[in-house]
Formats: structure tokens, C-alpha cells, sequence
């Protein structure tokens, strides 16, 4: 009888800590929503994605930008974006977040390119907007610290990598969703330059 109760306890004392794990992490992602859902591209409009069936190349971008193995729908990357979310939620100190912030965008460039590859057009432009937040984030906290010369060219470096990737996209992308892209692209521009008024 004892073992039972024990053992009862001991399930429903797991319960309540997974619960209140769940509950943490839920209100972590929260907290440090970046408002991707409300910034997402609709990618859902009639017609392709697709401009052309030519597969999709970038080894001309000047810097080869990372490769991951998890992309969306694979079923560590969920994971994979908590673990982002809870690193940049810990992390204070202004240059750490402004470096975690840019490794965060270029993997999203990176995987977005994956996706281009893939024939993944939804997810690639999905995927490039969330990059795109992830440098407005960092080009942010630049200014709100007022960060140094070293990490605003860094920031500058990547941008410019990441504006070759953009145009990329917009040159396999539909006429329906070209100004989308070009839309960030002019933004991207924009906010290189503001980082050399700082």
C-alpha cells in the first residue's frame, strides 16, 4: 500500500514540475517574442512562389553563410528554436546579445538559403524574416548601448551578406511576392547605412 502512495506521489510531483517546466518555458518564448508572427510575410497569396524552375545557387555570395542540419518540420528544430530563445532571453550583456543576435540571423540566412534549395519557397521567405528581425534586433540594442565601431561593422559585414541573399531571393521568387523581398531588402540598406551615423 505504501509502494502505491509513494509511487502516486512520485507521479504526480513529476506532473506538476514538468507543468511548471512547460509553463516557463511558454512564458520565456513570450517574453522575448520578437514579433515574428505579427511581421511574417503572408505567403499564402495565389500564384507560385516559384519565377523559374532553375535551381537555386548562391556560391557567389561573398561569405558562405552557415548550413544547419535541422530545418523547419524537422523535429528537432523546435527544440533547437527554444533553446535560441531561452540563450538570448539569458544573455544581458550588450555585446554578447548583439553577437548572439547575429550568429541567430545569419543561421536563419543560411537556412533560408537551405530552403531555396529545397524548393521550400513559404518557409525560405518565412525564414528570412525571421533573420531580418533577428538584425533589426541586433542594429537596436547597438544603438540603445551605443556600441563601439567593432561590433557596428561587424553588424555592416553581415548585412551586406545578407543583402546579397536577399537578392537572391528576390530574383527566384514570384512577381507577387518580389516587393516583399525588396521591401526588406531596402530596409536592410537603410539600416547599414544608420550604422555608420551612429
Amino acid at each position: 500500500m505504501k509502494t502505491v502512495q509513494t509511487l502516486g506521489r512520485m507521479i504526480i510531483t513529476c506532473l506538476v514540475i514538468g507543468g511548471a517546466f512547460g509553463l516557463l518555458l511558454i512564458s520565456i518564448w513570450r517574453a522575448i517574442d520578437l514579433n515574428v508572427e505579427k511581421a511574417l510575410v503572408p505567403v499564402d497569396e495565389p500564384g507560385a512562389v516559384w519565377e523559374s524552375a532553375t535551381p537555386v545557387t548562391y556560391h557567389y555570395l561573398d561569405q558562405e553563410l552557415p548550413r544547419s542540419d535541422y530545418l523547419p518540420r524537422h523535429p528537432v528544430y523546435l527544440g533547437k528554436m527554444v533553446y535560441e530563445r531561452i540563450n538570448l532571453w539569458l544573455t544581458r550583456e550588450p555585446e554578447a546579445r548583439v553577437t548572439l543576435l547575429m550568429i541567430y540571423a545569419n543561421e536563419r540566412m543560411g537556412t533560408a538559403m537551405q530552403l531555396l534549395q529545397a524548393r521550400r519557397g513559404k518557409e525560405a521567405l518565412e525564414t528570412t524574416m525571421k533573420s531580418y528581425l533577428y538584425t533589426q534586433a541586433a542594429a537596436a540594442q547597438i544603438k540603445q548601448a551605443q556600441l563601439g565601431p567593432v561590433e557596428r561593422e561587424k553588424l555592416r559585414t553581415m548585412m551586406k551578406i545578407h543583402e546579397q541573399a536577399l537578392l537572391i531571393l528576390e530574383e527566384v521568387m514570384a512577381d507577387n511576392l518580389k516587393p516583399k523581398v525588396r521591401g526588406m531588402l531596402e530596409e536592410m540598406i537603410r539600416l547599414r547605412a544608420e550604422l555608420i551615423q551612429i
